[in-house]
């Protein structure tokens, strides 16, 4: 039998870390999410040309600030998020897999109405035996040049009955990041 890397703490926090820099991919709700305030401006923007042609100067210049303003705090927002990241506020316990899943669906991305460019999105997905799932990130373990691994290799490996350690946020019971117990060993 193969030895077991050991997992600290350190590498957990590592490990939670890149997984709030590269949330999962999921161009297709983004997509959606900004259509709507996208449709709404145009709008807005029509309509105060007729009624006050001056003033449509002024409300673009205001846009543009809070766009500024708005990438400007959610940059801070991530980089005080990233700073404050301690195991303390995780939960982490062995669970046994239930089932593992593939989600497939294509998204639209990128260039004009008449361009679009669709992209093939696949999710894996571990089902636990107490009800929660997990969406494999892309990459995982970057903090380990041997072992690192990307989601379709954890997919391919984990069968039903595997025992994996998972990190849990404590406040929102989602889980984080997940270690096989074949390949890992937990040190606190």
């Amino acid at each position: 039998m193969a030895k077991k890397q050991i997992i600290t703490n350190v590498e957990m926090e590592k490990d939670i870390v890149d997984e709030i820099k590269n949330p999962p991919k999921e161009l297709e709700k983004s997509y959606k999410r900004f259509t709507i305030p996208a449709i709404i401006i145009a709008i807005l923007l029509v309509a105060i040309e007729f009624v006050y042609p001056i003033f449509i100067l002024w409300f673009l210049l205001a846009l543009i600030v809070f766009l500024i303003c708005s990438a400007i705090f959610n940059h801070l927002r991530l980089k005080n998020q990233i700073k404050n990241v301690t195991i303390n506020d995780y939960i982490i316990t062995t669970e046994v897999v239930h089932s593992t899943a593939e989600e497939h669906y294509k998204a639209e991305t990128g260039g004009s109405i008449r361009h679009r460019r669709t992209e093939q999105i696949n999710n894996y997905i571990v089902r636990f035996e107490n009800g929660k799932s997990w969406r494999i990130p892309k990459e995982l373990y970057r903090w380990n040049k041997r072992l690192r691994k990307h989601d379709s290799d954890i997919y391919h490996t984990t069968h039903r009955g595997d025992t994996l350690i998972v990190v849990t946020k404590k406040d929102t019971g989602e889980i984080v990041v997940a270690y096989h117990t074949d390949i890992f060993e937990y040190k606190n």
